[in-house]
C-alpha cells in the first residue's frame, strides 16, 4: 500500500458570509519531500475511520453520472491510470467551490482540499480529505514559545475514497466510501459534491457480513471456540433488537463496544476494511434472525443448527424433521449404536 500522486487545493472561507479564498495548485506536490508519518496518516485516514460506503447515483439514479464520476471517467480511460492528475483535481476542487459558493451554503467552511492516489491490495483508489488546521504552539531556537498552525490529519472528519478498480469493472454497488459528519447540512452539500447515495441493499449486505464479521473476528482473531462464538452473536441480537425497539441508530462503534469491550477498536478496523461495514449500519430484520440457531433443548437430546440449512439439510414437513447430509463422524457413531444398542432401564 502505497501514495502514487498527491495534490493539495484550497478552497475556504474564514467567517460565515466570507467570499471564498481559492487556490488551486499546479503542479503535483513531491511526494519524495513527505515525511513517512505523514504518508501513513493519509493512508490510515480511510482505515481507522468509521465510513459509509456506497455508489454513485444522481438524484437517486445510479444509472445517471454525477459530475464528479463524469470528470472521473475523463481522467481514468484504461488500466485504472489517471491520464492527468492534476487537470482532474483542479476540476473537481472548482466544482467543489461552486457548490459551496451558493448562498445558502454562505457557512460551510471549506478547507484544504487533499486529493491523492493509492494503491490498496492491488487496486487503485482516489481519496479526498477536506481538512483544516488546528492552532498550537512551538518553541523557537532562543526557547520562545511561539503561535503555530497545523494541517489536522489525525482524523478524518470529511472525504471520500473511490475504489477505481472496483468502479470500472462495474461489478460492486460499494466501490465509494465516504464520511460526511452527523449534521444535516454537511452530509447534504457533501454528498452532493460527490455525488454518492448508499448502497439500496445495504440493510441485507450490512447484516450480512456484521455477522461473518464477528464469526471471523472471534474464530481468527480471538481464537474462541464455536459455542462463544454463537454466544456473541446472540449477544448482539439481542443488542440491536433492543436498539430497533427504541428506535435508537446502530452504529458499528457501539456493537464493537459491546460485544468485543477489549478489543473494539480493532474489529472496528476489521468490520470497516474487510467487510466494509457503514459506521450508520442498516439492519435487515430477516436477516439479522440469521445470528441466532434454531435451537431445542429437553433432558432427552438437544438440537441446534444455522437457520439457512432449513429447507436444504434440514426439511420440516408435516410434522416431521428429516436431516440429509449427516457427517461421516455422526453418521458412524449412529451406526454404531444401531448394532450394539446401549442398554437402557425401563422407567
Amino acid at each position: 500500500m502505497g501514495i502514487q500522486n498527491i495534490i493539495i487545493h484550497e478552497v475556504r472561507r474564514i467567517k460565515d458570509g466570507d467570499p471564498l479564498i481559492v487556490n488551486y495548485k499546479s503542479e503535483e506536490n513531491d511526494l519524495s519531500t513527505l515525511e513517512d508519518e505523514l504518508k501513513n496518516n493519509l493512508l490510515e485516514l480511510f482505515i481507522k475511520s468509521n465510513l459509509n460506503f456506497g455508489e454513485f447515483a444522481l438524484d437517486g439514479n445510479p444509472e445517471l453520472d454525477p459530475a464528479f464520476e463524469q470528470t472521473l471517467r475523463k481522467y481514468f480511460e484504461t488500466n485504472n491510470e489517471c491520464s492527468n492528475f492534476v487537470e482532474m483535481t483542479v476540476e473537481l476542487a472548482k466544482n467543489y467551490a461552486a457548490i459551496i459558493g451558493e448562498n445558502k451554503l454562505s457557512s460551510v467552511k471549506g478547507g484544504y482540499l487533499v486529493f491523492y492516489i493509492y494503491k490498496v491490495k492491488g487496486k487503485s483508489c482516489l481519496a479526498i480529505a477536506i481538512v483544516n488546521k488546528t492552532k498550537g504552539a512551538d518553541v523557537t531556537n532562543d526557547l520562545e514559545f511561539v503561535a503555530s498552525h497545523l494541517l489536522n490529519l489525525s482524523m478524518l472528519h470529511l472525504g471520500a475514497s473511490i475504489n477505481i478498480s472496483d468502479w470500472r469493472s462495474e461489478l460492486s454497488h460499494r466501490y465509494v466510501k465516504f464520511k460526511t459528519g452527523r449534521a444535516s447540512d454537511i452530509r447534504d452539500y457533501f454528498e452532493a459534491f460527490i455525488g454518492c447515495q448508499l448502497d439500496k441493499k445495504a440493510a441485507q449486505t450490512e447484516t450480512r457480513e456484521l455477522r461473518k464479521a464477528i464469526q471471523e473476528f472471534s474464530k481468527d482473531t480471538l481464537k474462541l471456540d464455536q459455542d462463544a462464538i454463537d454466544k456473541n452473536l446472540r449477544d448482539i441480537h439481542s443488542f440491536i433488537s433492543e436498539k430497533q425497539k427504541n428506535e435508537e441508530t446502530i452504529l458499528l462503534s457501539s456493537i464493537a463496544k459491546h460485544i468485543f469491550p477489549d478489543n473494539d477498536e480493532e474489529f472496528l478496523t476489521y468490520a470497516s476494511n474487510e467487510r466494509k461495514i457503514s459506521e450508520f449500519i442498516q439492519i435487515d430484520t430477516t436477516t439479522l434472525r440469521s445470528f441466532k440457531k434454531i435451537s431445542f433443548k429437553s433432558s432427552k437430546f438437544s438440537l441446534s443448527f444455522e437457520r439457512e440449512l432449513l429447507g436444504n439439510q434440514f426439511k420440516f414437513e408435516n410434522g416431521i424433521l428429516t436431516i440429509t447430509d449427516i457427517p461421516e463422524k455422526l453418521r458412524q457413531e449412529l451406526e454404531e449404536e444401531k448394532s450394539n444398542p446401549t442398554d437402557t432401564d425401563s422407567k
